[in-house]
């Protein structure tokens, strides 16, 4: 899999390659080319290697597939 060009004009590519695990403010998590800057409203956490082990970590972590604004909204409805 490969996506489009990466800032230094390189293939974004992560097939085969160490990976790095990101998570952004609403608690959603990607896969991402290690050793390339996070994009902006990203954060790096969790573990980097393979491309299997990250989506492994993701599957672990991410459980509630809602954005976390959404989760807690529908949270403050439900104690209305």
């Amino acid at each position: 899999m490969s996506s489009k060009d990466g800032a230094d004009g390189e293939p974004a590519s992560i097939d085969g390659d160490h990976c790095a695990v990101l998570v952004n403010a609403e608690g959603q998590y990607s896969i991402w080319p290690a050793g390339k800057a996070a994009p902006e409203g990203w954060t790096l956490t969790g573990p980097s290697g393979s491309k299997a082990e990250c989506i492994a970590f993701i599957e672990a972590q991410w459980t509630d597939m809602r954005p976390a604004s959404l989760g807690a909204a529908m949270d403050r409805d439900r104690k209305r």
